[in-house]
């Protein structure tokens, strides 16, 4: 038995569904305003965990039980927005005609004892080998992002105190589970209530051209590079014995349909110059962590980074935005280097927990469009559920390091 030759079929297999998924992904990015996936994470077992499974389940280690008895050797988590996209990408898989769905278990609706929720689909996907073609396996776990936060700090919770699980760590995590679920339960609510408010003006399709014909090689090589830098941090701190505080790493260049409306907005004409001048988040990165104890750690990553000259701090977690908004902002100028000379580019660099994360990407979806007429009731119910979110911040950090704690409180409708 050659287990790297298996390994490689379940790889080749996991980067045919990864790049079904993300042509998904920019479709919809392209073609719809709302995008039901936030983002995807993929993994591929080790031979270790992969022996260590058939020993646990009694079986011995042959080529014929790792492809039958073990079903999520490759894996894909696909995370969406509300409760109800979970049902469109599952649509969505199922509509591919390359692949056959061969188990679904549905933990939204029947959680797992330890109260973990998310749809899993079994998928057969074909690969094609020199000689012959073959199906593999491959997990494909569809989840909100309240889903994906609680599974991957519950993860990070045990993990910490895995010589020591008490019944008061047990309860906590219980109870955080029934939080992020109440959670998704009211923003499911709020962005079908949404979608009866105005929706903002069309932009002008000549102030829009100016903006789209910009040459903007200079603000995607920049993009380019800080996303590279800190996925090179990430990989790094994979590589220690201790869990890595970072979550994922989103990078991206502001729309040129968002630009046209951030300089109306500030009351500058559009023009390029204009763009060039006076908006300094053209180029932006997310870098999302666990707790709050580990924003200091990737805070001081990057502010002892001799390529990153940052001008400006902007600390939105002791000072929250009046929306509720949290998080924190380095303006910093980066160099690019081009063929014949050094650009230096302005960038906005955002560091949050994955819950903070969690609370803005699902604000900004069901206040996106409708050009200031969210009525005043839906706000405050945005601010309470992110002062609900802070508060699971804090009591997580506080778990997490070993502190004493009240249990997180069930967020009231």
């Amino acid at each position: 038995m050659n287990i790297d030759e298996i390994l490689f079929k379940y790889e080749a297999a996991l980067k045919i569904i990864k790049t079904k998924i993300e042509i998904i992904y920019n479709e919809l990015n392209n073609n719809n305003d709302y995008n039901c996936i936030e983002h995807i994470k993929t993994r591929l077992k080790t031979k270790e965990s992969i022996f260590n499974k058939l020993e646990e389940d009694g079986y011995d280690i042959t080529e014929e039980n790792i492809q039958n008895k073990l079903h999520d050797i490759a894996g894909i988590r696909v995370i969406c927005s509300f409760l109800k996209d979970i049902n469109r990408v599952e649509e969505l898989i199922k509509n591919d005609k390359d692949i056959t769905i061969v188990n679904r278990k549905d933990y939204i609706k029947h959680p797992k004892e330890s109260c973990y929720r998310a749809l899993h689909l079994i998928v057969k996907v074909p690969i094609n080998l020199l000689d012959k073609k073959e199906t593999v396996d491959v997990e494909i776990q569809i989840k909100t992002i309240a889903m994906d936060m609680w599974a991957s700090l519950e993860h990070k919770i045990l993990y910490k105190n895995k010589k020591y699980i008490n019944e008061e760590t047990k309860e906590f995590i219980k109870q955080f589970s029934k939080t992020t679920k109440k959670i998704d339960e009211i923003m499911e609510e709020m962005i079908i209530e949404s979608n009866n408010y105005h929706t903002e003006e069309e932009t002008n399709n000549e102030k829009l051209k100016i903006i789209e014909e910009a040459p903007m090689l200079k603000y995607e090589l920049a993009r380019k590079q800080l996303q590279e830098k800190m996925e090179a941090i990430y990989y790094e701190l994979s590589t220690k014995d201790e869990l890595n505080p970072i979550e994922h790493i989103k990078s991206r260049i502001k729309k040129p349909k968002r630009i046209v409306q951030k300089l109306q907005r500030l009351n500058y004409d559009v023009t390029v110059e204009n763009m060039n001048n006076h908006i300094h988040d053209l180029v932006g990165i997310r870098i999302v962590c666990s707790f709050l104890s580990d924003l200091e750690q990737i805070k001081d990553i990057i502010e002892n980074d001799d390529s990153i000259q940052i001008i400006k701090r902007k600390n939105y977690i002791d000072n929250p935005k009046p929306s509720g908004y949290r998080s924190y902002h380095y303006n910093a100028i980066i160099p690019v280097k081009m063929i014949n000379k050094i650009e230096y580019v302005e960038t906005e660099i955002q560091i949050r927990t994955i819950a903070m994360d969690m609370w803005a990407n699902l604000e900004h979806k069901i206040c996106y469009r409708k050009s200031g007429n969210i009525p005043d009731s839906m706000k405050k119910r945005l601010r309470q559920i992110s002062e609900t979110v802070n508060q699971i911040d804090i009591t997580l950090d506080e778990t997490i390091n070993k502190k004493t704690h009240d249990n997180v409180k069930v967020l009231k409708p």
